[in-house]
This record gives C-alpha cells, sequence and structure tokens, in this order.
C-alpha cells in the first residue's frame, strides 16, 4: 500500500497506452475492495477520477447481457467486474480452460466458480513459465 499511496498522484500524468490492458476496469474495482476490507487507500484524485470516467465509458459499450452472451475484450478484465452471472460465463471460457488468456481474468474466475479447467490453465501456465507467468 506504501507503493500506491507514494505513486498514486503519477497516474495523473500517465500516458494511457502504457498501462496494462483492462486496468482502467480493474484497478477501480481493486480500490473498492480494498477500502471495503478497512484498507487506508487514496480514494480522491483527479487521475483516479480519470480512470472512473474510462472505466465507466468502456462498460457502456458493450451491453451487460452481451457480455455474458459472446466473447468481449471485457473477458480479459474479469477481476475489475462486480455481479457477473458465472453459470453464463463460463460458457465463455477458452478450450484451454482460460479467459482470453488472462491469468488474471482465469484467477479470478477460479476464486468465483472453484471451476477445474480454471485451474489446470493456471497450473499449467506457472508450470510453462518456471513459477511464474506473462502478462499482456
Amino acid at each position: 500500500m506504501l507503493f500506491i499511496k507514494e505513486n498514486i498522484e503519477r497516474l495523473e500524468d500517465e500516458n494511457e497506452e502504457n498501462m496494462t490492458v483492462g486496468f482502467e476496469v480493474a484497478f477501480p474495482t481493486l480500490m473498492n475492495i480494498a477500502n471495503k476490507l478497512g484498507i487506508d487507500v487514496p480514494n480522491d484524485f483527479p487521475g483516479l477520477r480519470r480512470i472512473h470516467a474510462r472505466r465507466d465509458l468502456r462498460l457502456t459499450k458493450i451491453p451487460w447481457d452481451i457480455l455474458h452472451k459472446v466473447p468481449t475484450a471485457l473477458l480479459y478484465s474479469l477481476e475489475g467486474m462486480q455481479g457477473l452471472d458465472w453459470q453464463k460465463l463460463l460458457k465463455l471460457q477458452s478450450v484451454d480452460g482460460s479467459f482470453l488468456f488472462s491469468p488474471a481474468s482465469t484467477a479470478f474466475a477460479l476464486q468465483q466458480t472453484k471451476d477445474e479447467n480454471c485451474l489446470k490453465y493456471l497450473a499449467h501456465h506457472v508450470k510453462k513459465f518456471n513459477g511464474g507467468g506473462k502478462i499482456a
């Protein structure tokens, strides 16, 4: 948390092209979860408001029912969304057990569903990269 507190204002000047895929979806949600857990995180500064605006815009581009019916780019950022219908989303899972080959989304899906295919994908991913993994 010290890193976030010391660097969060730098988001104001950060080039959006340098942010990881789905950052604008995942980061605000993870900050909200931290707040709900009683972790003191900064939650009101211009950079975060800009990220929230980008998140809201992105989420309005893909209707909620479509998210659960066909694969969309939002499957790459599942850890940033709440209130998902996992029974429907599991039908969009890739053959290898992942969600758009995203270890983070797949790990979140495993946490929410205990799905064996998610676990197999993650175990294979960790083994393939000698205990680590790759990110996009």
